[in-house]
Formats: structure tokens, sequence, C-alpha cells
């Protein structure tokens, strides 16, 4: 055929194209968790934060750059199902199979060191009677919406501590 050779060079030429587009897109891995991830978020602020929720109940802040964790969190009994960070990056709100959603200090950007523990935990809302699949916060920070397999989304104010039904359905930590 005339054209055999200008279209094995077509051929050529794009399969080469796209071995240089795709050449090498993994970068790397956060490494540290001993059950499955189930949720990730990152933080708006600090470009260098994601936390990450599991399926043992933890949650790790990690440094990406240095693929470190900041911090590990524990409070959750069963899976983590749902994280998100406030706007302002300052707190991390979690929810899980354990029917609660908590709300968690972030760490600032001179806190490079790990810690560990729930001291960092600073709000338990508990409302829901089955687990929280999903959370996440509204602009100003003040509101916290989450949704459960009980059926229900529920709005949370976190200035007051209340639902938006006004029943004092949370601890500080």
């Amino acid at each position: 055929h005339p054209m055999h050779r200008a279209k094995e060079y077509k051929r050529a030429l794009s399969a080469t194209k796209l071995d240089k587009v795709f050449a090498k897109p993994f970068i790397g891995a956060l490494e540290g968790h001993s059950d499955g991830v189930m949720c990730l978020a990152k933080s708006p602020t600090q470009l260098s934060v994601a936390a990450s929720g599991a399926a043992d109940g933890e949650i790790r802040l990690w440094d990406v750059p240095s693929r470190r964790a900041l911090r590990l969190l524990m409070g959750h009994q069963g899976a983590v199902r749902g994280i998100s960070v406030t706007h302002d990056g300052k707190r991390c709100v979690s929810c899980g199979d354990d029917a609660t959603v908590r709300v968690w200090r972030m760490p600032a950007d001179d806190d490079a060191t790990y810690e560990d523990g729930d001291r960092h935990c600073l709000l338990v809302l508990s409302g829901h009677t089955a687990s929280v699949c999903a959370v996440c916060v509204d602009d100003t920070g003040a509101r916290i919406f989450s949704a459960g397999a009980d059926n229900y989304v529920r709005i949370w104010n976190v200035v007051a501590g209340t639902a938006e039904n006004g029943e004092p359905n949370c601890t500080r930590s």
C-alpha cells in the first residue's frame, strides 16, 4: 500500500507522544495506615497538609512534600467514613461508624511534630443513631452538616454546641 509507511510513522509518533504524556504520573505514597483508607481531604490554607481517615478509626494528618505523618488522631470506634477541613484550615471534622462527628485541631504552620492522641479533639457531636457517612463544613466554619445511615442530615451549630433544633448533643473535650 502506498500510504503504509506514512500510517506506521503516524502511529509510532502518536505512541511516543502518549508515552511522554503518561510517562510517570505516580509521584509517591503516604504510608502508615494499618487498614484501608476510607476518606481524604486537603487543607485549603496549608497546601502541604492532607488528612486521611481509615477503616480502623485512625486519622492521619500528613505533610505531603515529605510524605510523613504530622499527627495520628484516634477517637472513632470503627471506620472513619468522612473527613473535611474548615476553610480557615484550623480545624478538621471527621465522622464514622460510631455515629459521632468529631472536630479536631489542625497543626499550625510552625507545628511540624508528630503527636499521637485524642487531646486534639475539640468537640464530639452525637445525635445520629447509625453510622455517619459524610460530613462537610460551611464557609464560616460555624455549621457542620452530617449525613447518616439513619436517614437524617443533621446541621450542627458549632459555636453554640447544639443541633439546629436546639438539642445539646455535643461534648466539649
